[in-house]
């Protein structure tokens, strides 16, 4: 139970009571991360339950954003937007300065044009896709699932990956999860699956199992990016991950509601 404690202190900005101060603490609390986001999607859908009986949709998705947002601090939407900061600086002809460039940008606590483009893309995206659900019956699966699949794709940065820096947040984890954290993060997972069956029975597993396939896609492919680009994965890079994860499954879900015919 403490690692699940310390699991929500390391993503959480409220207080849990949990002081950490051994790296393998942290790195022991992993395998807690799939249940932080079922926790996550359990608050995300009775908020929409809430929201929805007093507000529309488009409202509601906002408050729905605002809450996940506040919730974290906006340390993942910080990563988000220092990563992009760092992809776009121009390319140097000398690879060892082109890298220690972009690692400086990603330092710059002054965010530039493509990491407040980032921002604003994967928030209009996110509002859009919750917008289009709450009013489907894949509203509840997609508002449990989708936290917990960002979740669990951050761990599957992690794994098997090369830290960009010696020293860090993201040097505490990334390249040293074992496989069962992995797994154990992506347990939770099961409950949306179980509420999707409900909705729209057995078949809807190998839809679920695809999109799993295509996020675990995603995530090498954007660690590959990071790998070129920066030398390795930052903390900042996994909050990437996570936001970019979170809209993916969000926009997916979306989809899977069908198209919404004109009047």
């Amino acid at each position: 139970m403490r690692g699940l404690l310390v699991a929500m202190g390391l993503v959480w900005r409220v207080g849990v009571g949990v002081g950490v101060k051994a790296e393998e603490e942290l790195r022991g609390a992993v395998g807690w991360m799939g249940v932080v986001g079922l926790m996550e999607g359990a608050m995300l859908l009775a908020l929409a339950r809430l929201c929805t009986l007093f507000f529309p949709p488009f409202l509601s998705s906002a408050l729905i954003l605002t809450f996940i947002t506040a919730l974290g601090g906006g340390f993942h939407q910080d990563g988000l937007s220092d990563t992009f900061d760092g992809l776009a600086v121009r390319p140097h002809p000398d690879p060892e300065e082109d890298r220690h460039l972009r690692l400086a940008a990603m330092k710059d606590p002054h965010p530039g044009t493509a990491g407040n483009l980032s921002l604003i893309l994967t928030t209009v995206l996110a509002l859009a896709a919750l917008t289009s659900l709450l009013p489907s019956p894949l509203s509840a699966p997609a508002l449990l699932g989708a936290p917990i699949a960002a979740r669990w794709a951050t761990v599957l940065a992690m794994w098997r990956t090369t830290p960009a820096r010696p020293s860090g947040l993201g040097s505490i984890f990334v390249g040293r999860i074992p496989l069962s954290d992995l797994f154990l993060s992506g347990l939770p997972l099961s409950v949306p699956g179980l509420l999707l069956v409900l909705e729209r029975g057995w078949p809807s597993l190998l839809a679920l199992g695809a999109g799993l396939f295509g996020l675990g896609l995603v995530v090498r492919l954007l660690c590959s990016l990071f790998t070129r680009r920066i030398g390795g994965l930052t903390g900042d890079t996994l909050g990437a991950v996570h936001q970019i994860s979170f809209v993916i499954t969000l926009l997916a879900c979306a989809a899977a509601t069908g198209p919404t015919p004109l009047p």
